[in-house]
């Protein structure tokens, strides 16, 4: 489902959106929020902020940074940074459930895609340090 998709039940009357949000009614009270990709974003961007990714630019590797229930995984490589989602587990299995497969881009200096090579090669490496941090996750 990831970060900005979520699914909530709800009464009819209590279905009030901000401006530009729209659902998608899947059954009798249950629907799909969409956001619009301005305010998603805007809100990555305040995220980041707070994270202080500035400060983790030339910190090469993984950088761990919760926010409650979920957060993100800074990943720092040579100056250019990816995040990875991730939400706190329901089961006892785990610990944190990564959303690694939405994984496709850096976001710093640029905006710019991950090759398949390059993401199997931080899949690896990140297996290694949740091992290494002694985090039980599931990548999905």
């Amino acid at each position: 489902m990831g970060i900005f998709s979520r699914f909530f039940k709800k009464k009819d009357s209590e279905r009030r959106l901000p401006p530009g949000w729209t659902e998608t009614k899947i059954s009798e009270n249950v629907y799909q929020t969409h956001i619009p990709e301005e305010q998603k974003q805007k809100w990555r961007v305040e995220q980041r902020s707070k994270d202080h990714v500035e400060l983790l630019i030339n910190k090469d590797g993984f950088h761990l940074k919760p926010h409650g229930r979920d957060g993100m995984v800074y990943y720092a490589e040579r100056g250019k940074l990816c995040e990875i989602y991730f939400e706190i587990s329901g089961v006892p299995q785990f610990d944190l459930l990564f959303e690694f497969d939405s994984l496709g881009s850096w976001f710093y200096p640029e905006n710019s895609p991950i090759d398949e090579t390059a993401k199997n090669d931080i899949k690896l490496k990140f297996i290694t340090w949740l091992k290494k941090e002694k985090i039980r996750g599931d990548l999905y």
